[in-house]
């Protein structure tokens, strides 16, 4: 919705993440979905792989994309 609340609710879970020793956090999204692809690359995410052609969806064939961001403790 571009109002920031993803980014909220990252940090939070960040912050709840690293009370309990958890070092980084794991996303996987279809490749057809740029705005999520957008929104943990750019609250730095890296990809560390795909699947490809791992799906379809309305005839049309998708990457399973693997996202990681260390958070460390």
């Amino acid at each position: 919705t571009n109002q920031g609340l993803g980014v909220i609710m990252l940090e939070y879970l960040i912050d709840k993440a690293r009370a309990i020793d958890i070092d980084n956090f794991v996303a996987n999204v279809s490749s057809l979905n740029d705005n999520s692809l957008e929104f943990y690359l750019k609250n730095g995410f890296e990809e560390r792989g795909r699947l490809v052609n791992a799906g379809r969806k309305s005839g049309t064939d998708f990457d399973v994309v693997f996202l990681q961001r260390f958070i460390g403790v």
